[in-house]
């Protein structure tokens, strides 16, 4: 997530676009351009993950904010069962709540819980 936020202080605030979408699309760009095998907008049978990435050692699931708090976002993972779709696949299932602050332009928190502890 520090990597994250390195790149998006890169983008001059006049291009800034208060939208989560806008945040959301960088997200999946940096991730797949890094190799992630990433993807955004994956339909679960409650709802639409924003993210999620797996690797050979966990799965992270993602869900974006504009202007709240991540914790909000964790709890919507949780309260819509976003983790179901990957319960199967025998890798730790991490979930993480980011927000973002759309007058900075930046990543303003996250939180990151295993599911097990949620």
């Amino acid at each position: 997530m520090t990597l994250f936020q390195s790149f998006l202080a890169c983008i001059s605030y006049d291009m800034h676009i208060p939208n989560e979408k806008y945040y959301q699309t960088i997200f999946f760009v940096v991730f797949k351009l890094l190799g992630a095998s990433v993807e955004a907008e994956s339909r679960t049978n409650e709802g639409r993950i924003d993210a999620y990435i797996r690797t050979q050692k966990n799965v992270y699931i993602f869900e974006f904010k504009l202007n709240r708090m991540s914790r909000k976002a964790i709890n919507q993972i949780i309260d819509r069962h976003y983790y179901e779709k990957f319960q199967s696949c025998g890798l730790p299932i991490k979930m993480v709540g980011v927000n973002f602050n759309s007058k900075k332009g930046r990543l303003d928190s996250w939180a990151e819980t295993t599911l097990a502890d949620a």
